[in-house]
């Protein structure tokens, strides 16, 4: 950050910060110009851009989540920044119930995993945003925590991050960088580009899928449900976009959600924008 900051030193009335902050004083005038600068550092310096990675101490079983253990971790505390707070690892447990908190803002969910049970909090999570499931298969990085109430001791897993079991992220996040690399106009590889050409029947299935569904939809909800169909996160991401340039999408940008409109005329899905471009460019 600091040396992004100094690229842009000529725009900037001061700036500075420290391992764990960066902070800088701009002139409103200047703004927009400290945007353009800001990206234009980023595309110089990082073609790829980097993901934050969360990388867990030890992967768990279903013989591991026991009160005696998790009260075995107050040996390690105090847990700050030079000593961080161990993270566990759960691949595969299925969820047998979801249960909103404080109003659908945090979310709880219960767990069965290698015959073992076990709840789970997911903090800043809301309900509604939640992309799984009863019946769902989830893999889970968390903290884990000794609760206790009248008399009775039990395991909490404080939730870190995520994913349905099986998404395989390397090609998750492969699609999605050539999404990301067809809108800003810089893949011109047409055996890349053709990966995100749907079908006729592939935008069918998607729009029956988002017509059935009985609440709005997010476009990672939908990446879920079609992952192993063929449909990659590039190909969902320009299914949305035409479904939106065409009217039959609407998304709303607060919490992402998409959900179908009524158009009152006849529409050609050919016609859209962005299926133009993307075959023009193929």
């Amino acid at each position: 950050m600091f040396r992004c900051f100094d690229s842009c030193r000529e725009l900037l009335v001061k700036y500075g910060g420290h391992e764990l902050a960066g902070g800088l004083t701009v002139r409103d005038e200047n703004i927009s110009a400290l945007r353009e600068s800001i990206e234009e550092y980023a595309r110089m310096s990082c073609p790829v851009m980097p993901r934050l990675t969360v990388t867990a101490d030890k992967l768990l079983s279903g013989r591991d989540i026991t009160p005696e253990n998790a009260a075995s971790l107050s040996r390690i505390e105090p847990c700050g920044q030079m000593n961080p707070e161990p993270v566990f690892a759960l691949s595969g447990a299925e969820i047998t119930a979801v249960y909103p908190l404080k109003n659908g803002e945090h979310t709880k969910i219960d767990i069965k995993y290698d015959g073992s049970r076990a709840s789970a909090l997911l903090f800043r999570v809301r309900t509604a945003d939640f992309l799984l499931g009863v019946g769902d298969r989830i893999d889970i990085m968390a903290n884990m925590s000794l609760n206790e109430y009248k008399g009775v001791k039990s395991v909490t897993l404080r939730v870190i991050d995520y994913r349905a079991h099986g998404l395989r992220q390397d090609a998750f996040f492969a699609a999605r960088d050539a999404y990301e690399g067809f809108e800003r106009g810089e893949i011109s590889d047409r055996a890349l580009l053709s990966k995100g050409n749907p079908t006729r029947d592939e935008l069918v299935k998607v729009y029956k899928y988002i017509k059935a569904s009985k609440t709005p939809l997010t476009y990672e909800q939908l990446c879920i449900s079609f992952a192993g169909s063929g449909i990659n996160s590039f190909k969902m991401q320009i299914i949305i976009d035409a479904f939106c340039d065409t009217g039959l999408l609407h998304l709303n940008h607060a919490g992402g959600k998409l959900s179908l409109t009524s158009p009152t005329a006849r529409v050609d899905i050919d016609t859209s924008e962005t299926l133009v471009k993307l075959r023009g460019m193929i």
